[in-house]
């Protein structure tokens, strides 16, 4: 269902089959040429769990573009959307996952704008464990972005990143880095190195000192070494994550958040990813639940991206956004919203009052009804719209 949030009026609603289950609706891109982006959506036949996708036009909810449908032998399985492959101007379509028998890494290629034409697959052996999927830049200048898996080898725990080329599917590089991390994962990046390829890094925590570290690498040569970055073992990192320009460089740079061990606070520290140095700490008490750090837009009014902090207060159990405004470190009022932070997804919306700032909207699911509340983006005490609906769908 499709609401303008200025509003609040419904503009279209569409529908997918019924059998459809664990549904996620995503957005294709335009697939009918009338230059407005299509949505479509993506689940398991209920009887078979075939994966399934169902096309619908932008502009008119009731015409079906394409629908396609892939073998059940599958698990862990993700919609992937690619490059044009076969030069017919359209974007491929794939399922990303594993063998249900034999475990293999696998990228399942259908025509973006023939669902019965399958292009072929992508896979990797089973060697490795822990092993996750990416689509990542083009590193051999075909035009094309290739696909890639991370994980460690289950023979010797070190850790890899192999990448393929999108059109060929041979081998581009493996990325190798040694088994001395815990909680070790990969962070695709964008261009860091002003080479028109984006780069990556791989992040985690040290086993022999416990600290949290991340290793740049360059997305065009394995061989491109972009520097360490470390943080302070007081730091008990729960994630790494790119942010938004801090040092003025014109260059995404990188930060680590978690929980500090001396006092208990919340605590985000964003460094550069060209001098390597502290550009921003920011910190909270430890007055909230299920917590997540986000780096959002400007909501102090100062035109600087801010961080905060997503949480359920231990206070009320209610869901709460801290925001720390960047120009003076100090936290502005508190955003709060009557759910809980498990039951609800937290989006920026374009801004909606005319004051130039991102709203800020919290979509909830309780008791069958599906609620999305937007406050306005520089004051958490204004409610700019409630728009509410039958939850449908789960």
């Amino acid at each position: 269902m499709v609401s303008d949030p200025t509003n609040g009026q419904v503009v279209t609603t569409y529908s997918g089959p019924a059998g459809t289950i664990n549904n996620d609706i995503i957005m294709v891109g335009d697939r009918n040429g009338d230059g407005v982006g299509d949505l479509a959506l993506f689940g398991f036949n209920e009887s078979d769990n075939k994966p399934r996708l169902f096309i619908r036009d932008g502009l008119n909810a009731g015409i079906a573009i394409s629908n396609y449908t892939w073998p059940a032998n599958w698990k862990d399985v993700e919609l992937l959307q690619l490059d044009d492959l076969n030069n017919d101007g359209v974007g491929e379509l794939a399922i990303m996952g594993f063998h249900v028998d034999h475990g293999r890494p696998n990228i399942i290629v259908k025509d973006g704008a023939t669902p019965t034409n399958n292009l072929p697959n992508v896979s990797w052996p089973n060697i490795w464990d822990n092993v996750s999927i990416h689509r990542v830049s083009d590193a051999t200048n075909d035009g094309v972005d290739d696909v890639a898996i991370f994980g460690q080898r289950s023979a010797s725990g070190i850790n890899q990143f192999f990448i393929k080329d999108g059109v060929s599917r041979g081998k581009v590089t493996i990325y190798n880095w040694g088994n001395n991390w815990n909680a070790q994962n990969i962070l695709l990046l964008d261009d860091i190195s002003s080479d028109g390829v984006g780069d990556l890094a791989i992040t985690g925590v040290r086993k022999d000192d416990g600290r949290a570290q991340m290793i740049l690498r360059g997305g065009d040569s394995k061989t491109t070494r972009l520097g360490n970055i470390g943080w302070p073992g007081v730091l008990q990192a729960s994630g790494f994550m790119q942010v938004k320009d801090r040092d003025g460089d014109g260059l995404a740079d990188v930060a680590a958040w978690g929980v500090r061990s001396d006092n208990q606070r919340f605590q985000i520290v964003a460094k550069s990813t060209s001098s390597k140095l502290s550009v921003k700490t920011n910190g909270w008490p430890a007055l909230w639940d299920t917590v997540t750090i986000l780096d959002l837009d400007d909501h102090s009014g100062d035109g600087e991206p801010d961080f905060a902090l997503l949480g359920d207060s231990k206070a009320t159990g209610m869901a709460e956004l801290s925001v720390i405004d960047s120009a003076t470190n100090k936290p502005l009022s508190i955003y709060q919203w009557e759910t809980s932070v498990s039951q609800s997804s937290l989006m920026e919306l374009d801004d909606i009052n005319g004051d130039g700032i991102k709203e800020l909207g919290m979509f909830s699911s309780v008791n069958g009804q599906g609620t999305l509340v937007i406050k306005d983006g520089l004051d958490p005490t204004v409610t700019l719209k409630t728009m509410s609906q039958d939850a449908l769908w789960y």
